[in-house]
């Protein structure tokens, strides 16, 4: 009997260690055949990505997590003790409320949050995700091919910056960690040309690449919503740290001013001239724009018109001159022209106005740094012609002074210029008068860092952020209601709306019904209709002054 016992403990032991081989090889072998080859990237670049939206607990059941206001922290996430990339889940605290955890497992788990009304969307072979109401788009993707060293991330990136940043503007010194995703250190870089806005996240993780794009953003609370995203983002093979990114990069905004490549005559020949003719032959920038024509007078002189370089600022924003489209400078078409000749015989166009097909489309000089020259009378008299004209000015507050009113048509105060009398600033308003140049302040910027000339002699100045508006725009939306958690005071609504996911009410406000009686959160119906009132907070949420029911479903 003692030795029939000892046999069958002798093959069960045989039999454990059978199955203990077959899975340690079957483990390695999906380690020995992942792909390190991926397709360009404008096709997906994570395979087979197998995604678990793990479900929020129900309001009640929340004890735990703050309520989303603009100074409260996120929670930081827990991981397991000895995470492995075969872990069937991450241990994840709650999510915030009307978010949930999205979960991928290629190559190795990893999780995070987001709203519960963005949809995962496979759309010619990539994968991303997207608000129901606008066409935001974040992509979240582990990089099989860039097997990516975390001593010189830096510098391998700068190489590879066309690649993976989609740009080839960067220098040296500009990549560099400032930022930090699941305990690895992360580089946030934000790329915004006219028309397009893309901020993208890279950082090394156990040799792969983590990628994170947000991309043209169409609502503010679409950037918290990006940041929140990434700071709760968890790795089954990093330390169990939560992330942050820099501070205010939402509203961090940089100017880039690209140099003149000719120079102005000497003497009176820098006065301006008009030139009303034809354009003969149109010759086009590398990026498809107009950068100069030939114009045939109506005498039968022959001008060469150029363009005036760009200065880009908030990333949609082309302060000089004013974009004209292509189809209104093609060959045969009749313009007007305003501008000043170059020592080689050419004329920079300051002001530039189609005069066929009863076009009012015009391009003029929009931008003056007062450190370098000051808007011309002769120049202005032209804008005021049509629509009302923005200009930008950039100075220190001594040099923008002279030329700022405010609504009511008064001088500036100094007082409400901020830095020191050398801090350069961007100013912006409608131009007022002509002689002597004045704007109605409407924007005002200060530099938030320093400017540097790239190695292209592109002036590039990180970063600008708003002094005015001086408070946060007060912002009133119509919602309805899927729940509401009583604990953290805030209602979570069944779709965005104006970028928000959650109202959270301020601390003392009230809900209330229809005819202004207070109305307990409890008692709030799903499918309600209500109007809210506050500011734009963290992650999403409009931070209510008050709350009011419009109609139950």
């Amino acid at each position: 009997m003692n030795f029939f016992n000892t046999a069958i403990d002798r093959c069960a032991l045989m039999l454990a260690v059978i199955i203990a081989l077959t899975l340690l090889l079957g483990c390695d072998s999906r380690g020995s055949s992942e792909s390190d080859g991926v397709a360009a990237l404008t096709t997906v670049t994570v395979a087979s990505p197998q995604e678990t939206a793990i479900p929020s607990a129900t309001p009640g059941g929340l004890t735990s997590g703050p309520l989303p206001t603009a100074t409260a922290p996120i929670p930081p996430p827990t991981v397991p003790a000895t995470p492995t990339a075969t872990s069937s889940a991450l241990v994840l605290p709650e999510p915030l409320p009307g978010w949930q955890w999205r979960e991928r497992d290629e190559p190795f788990l990893y999780a995070f949050m987001l709203p519960h009304s963005w949809e995962s969307v496979t759309e010619s072979s990539q994968q991303f995700y997207r608000s129901t109401e606008t066409t935001t788009r974040i992509f979240v993707e582990i990089v099989p091919r860039w097997r990516v060293g975390e001593d010189h991330w830096e510098s391998w990136l700068y190489d590879n910056q066309q690649q993976v940043l989609l740009t080839s503007d960067l220098s040296r010194t500009e990549i560099h960690a400032n930022a930090m995703i699941a305990g690895h250190p992360a580089y946030l870089h934000v790329d915004q040309s006219p028309g397009n806005y893309l901020a993208t996240i890279i950082a090394p993780t156990g040799g792969r690449l983590l990628r994170l794009r947000l991309h043209n953003p169409e609502q503010e609370p679409e950037k918290q919503i990006f940041r929140t995203m990434a700071e709760t983002m968890v790795l089954s093979n990093g330390p169990a740290e939560t992330g942050s990114l820099p501070p205010d990069w939402e509203i961090n905004l940089e100017f880039s001013k690209w140099p003149a490549p000719y120079a102005y005559a000497e003497g009176d020949e820098t006065e301006l001239q008009e030139i009303v003719g034809q354009i003969a032959v149109v010759e086009l920038a590398f990026n498809g724009t107009v950068e100069q024509f030939t114009l045939v007078d109506d005498n039968g002189a022959v001008y060469t018109i150029i363009r005036p370089p760009f200065s880009v600022f908030l990333g949609t924003s082309t302060l000089s001159p004013t974009p004209l489209r292509n189809d209104a400078l093609a060959e045969g078409a009749r313009v007007q022209i305003v501008g000043r000749p170059t020592t080689t015989g050419e004329i920079v166009a300051d002001y530039i106005v189609p005069l066929g097909d009863g076009q009012l489309q015009r391009a003029l000089q929009t931008y003056f740094d007062l450190r370098e020259n000051a808007p011309e009378p002769a120049l202005l008299t032209y804008y005021v012609e049509g629509e009302p004209v923005d200009l930008w000015l950039r100075g220190t507050a001594n040099q923008l002074l002279p030329y700022l009113l405010d609504e009511q048509g008064n001088a500036i105060d100094k007082e409400l210029l901020p830095g020191n009398a050398d801090e350069a600033l961007l100013a912006g308003g409608v131009l007022q008068n002509v002689d002597p140049p004045r704007i109605v302040l409407s924007r005002l910027y200060a530099l938030h860092g320093q400017c540097r000339v790239d190695e292209e002699q592109v002036e590039r100045c990180q970063y600008y952020q708003p002094v005015l508006p001086p408070v946060t725009p007060t912002r009133t939306i119509t919602a309805t209601v899927q729940s509401a958690v009583v604990e953290m005071n805030t209602i979570i609504l069944e779709q965005p709306v104006e970028g928000f996911v959650t109202i959270a009410l301020k601390e003392g406000r009230q809900l209330l019904a229809t005819d202004n009686t207070p109305l307990d959160l409890a008692d709030l119906a799903p499918g309600t209709q209500i109007t809210a009132t506050g500011v734009m907070g963290e992650a999403g949420a409009l931070l209510a002054e008050f709350v009011r029911v419009v109609s139950a479903d």
